[in-house]
């Protein structure tokens, strides 16, 4: 792209403000090429001074689509992404579900699905990959035999993380719908746990 059109995705991330910035001006003594080898002696002038400037942090954008990227190289994500929901009013887990959105955890679109399985709260904590593991889970619950292998790790993880509980029978109830927001429930139990 142009460097017109790489400014034009750069300012639109955040535009122009005023800012406060310091300038400092160096003035180097008499014999300069000397004092510049050895000594360093120089006075220094400190001008502040109120300037226009972007704050765009950081500041990368890529030179194929104009999208800001972080010091990886990678596509930068806002951490004060805020989750809004149109459908969780009157759930007794809506306080919950809202301190997660605090926290940048959540879902995109508009809606958080209260109903949806307990597969994504161990794809929210981003251990999804360990789930997927096969052959190292083993859960001692009456009723596993209902559990697929394909869950076997998102089970054993929920009920090591103390998010998911067997009842008095010691059965995990797989079959049983575990929603969206008792999920929220269990979330803000782990997170402030201990």
């Amino acid at each position: 792209m142009s460097a017109e059109k790489a400014f034009d995705y750069y300012i639109a991330l955040d535009g122009f403000k005023l800012v406060y910035e310091t300038n400092n001006t160096y003035t180097y003594t008499a014999d300069e090429a000397k004092t510049l080898m050895y000594d360093y002696n120089y006075n220094k002038d400190t001008e502040i001074r109120l300037v226009y400037r972007t704050d765009i942090y950081p500041n990368y954008i890529s030179p194929f689509n104009g999208k800001q990227l972080d010091y990886e190289g990678k596509e930068y994500k806002d951490a004060n992404v805020t989750y809004n929901y149109s459908d969780i009013s009157g759930l007794s887990q809506e306080r919950n579900i809202k301190l997660l959105a605090d926290f940048g955890i959540g879902f995109s679109g508009g809606s958080f699905v209260p109903n949806k399985a307990t597969k994504f709260t161990i794809q929210i904590l981003n251990y999804e990959k360990v789930a997927q593991i096969k052959g190292i889970y083993n859960i001692d619950f009456k009723d596993k035999a209902f559990l697929s292998e394909e869950y076997m790790g998102y089970a054993a993880l929920a009920h090591g993380l103390g998010l998911v509980k067997a009842d008095a029978n010691n059965e995990f109830r797989p079959t049983a719908s575990l929603t969206r927001a008792e999920a929220a429930d269990m979330l803000i139990a782990l997170m402030f746990a201990r």
